[in-house]
């Protein structure tokens, strides 16, 4: 217990603002955190920052009640005062914390055990809060953790990466996504990872917002076969998803482009082309596709295609259609 009594009265002190020093030029000046280990290696301010959360979260997970509860104190101390450094080095162009802060976090991601990777995830959450534009820039490191084995884990991280593109308002992080998506789909033939993270994106994500971060992403997109995989796989998830019905909705609409602008890309795969017509009740559009289907060449997998479109008219969404088949004069 004295080592975490240790612990939160230096950070207490170190890490108060008011103790942040200025040179005669106005140049911050943090204060001095250089400490000698075995008369051989200096440690820097940020080097012992960071140590210190790697021990604090490791401790998070200690089977002793009372550690666990001096750890929460020492991280939630931590969580408070590093924003204020973080903000000071950024007000002079500087991100060594910051940036050793989430090394240190990525670290733990992919060498320690799950627990751990839960404290670290929500580490990096609280991070993406106060400094998006940071988290940004670095997001590349984030969505390297989409390859980690526990899907748990991908899941956190999707859940990380939806936060950041919540705060901008741009598509290079979806698009980051998409060339995941393209080199996951030539390791693994089993595509239930790729629908995974799509599914969490959409949860998480405004539904137009991110179909238009989609649509634009895959309209250079040269490789066919992944762009067809991708739209099977976003029709998939508009149909089933009962959290979209406000997305089925807006296809709807006559007066929204939205249905004009996925058509273009969804005509990359004309099975999932008739299912976007009838989800936007663009019936005379669906029978103009499926009459230039009749002069394709059919294969297995476009009879699936086939057979999971007319399941999916099952679906409540489509009750409307429904109807109108069994009354077709009116």
């Amino acid at each position: 217990m004295e080592v975490f009594k240790w612990l939160n009265d230096i950070l207490s002190v170190q890490l108060d603002p008011k103790n942040v020093l200025h040179s005669e030029d106005d140049e911050m000046i943090l204060p001095t955190f250089e400490t000698q280990v075995l008369d051989t290696q200096t440690l820097s301010f940020e080097d012992i920052i960071s140590n210190i959360l790697l021990f604090t979260l490791q401790c998070l997970n200690s089977e002793d009640d009372r550690v666990q509860a001096e750890a929460q104190k020492v991280n939630e101390l931590l969580q408070t005062r590093i924003l204020d450094v973080v903000k000071i080095e950024k007000s002079r162009e500087n991100t060594q914390t910051f940036t050793k802060i989430l090394d240190t976090l990525q670290n733990m991601i992919t060498t320690e055990n799950n627990a751990s990777v839960k404290h670290a995830m929500g580490w990096i959450k609280h991070l993406i809060d106060n400094f998006p534009t940071e988290l940004t820039q670095l997001s590349e490191k984030i969505i390297k953790n989409l390859n980690n084995e526990d899907l748990q884990i991908v899941e956190i991280s999707v859940k990380l990466i939806a936060k950041i593109v919540n705060k901008q308002d741009s598509c290079e992080l979806i698009s980051d996504i998409l060339t995941y998506l393209e080199e996951n789909m030539r390791k693994e033939t089993n595509q239930t990872r790729s629908l995974s993270i799509l599914k969490t994106l959409f949860s998480h994500i405004e539904g137009e917002k991110l179909l238009t971060y989609f649509a634009k992403s895959l309209r250079g997109h040269t490789n066919k076969e992944f762009k067809i995989n991708m739209v099977q796989n976003l029709d998939l998830v508009i149909n089933i998803e009962e959290e979209l019905y406000s997305l089925r909705s807006q296809l709807k609409e006559k007066s929204n482009p939205m249905f004009d602008s996925l058509f273009e890309i969804w005509c990359a795969d004309p099975i999932s082309c008739v299912s976007l017509c009838l989800l936007g009740e663009q019936y005379h559009v669906a029978y103009k596709v499926i009459q230039l289907m009749a002069y394709a060449n059919m294969n297995v997998n476009m009879l699936v295609r086939l057979a999971q479109v007319t399941k999916l008219l099952d679906m409540p969404h489509y009750a409307a259609l429904r109807m109108q088949l069994l009354r077709p004069k009116k």
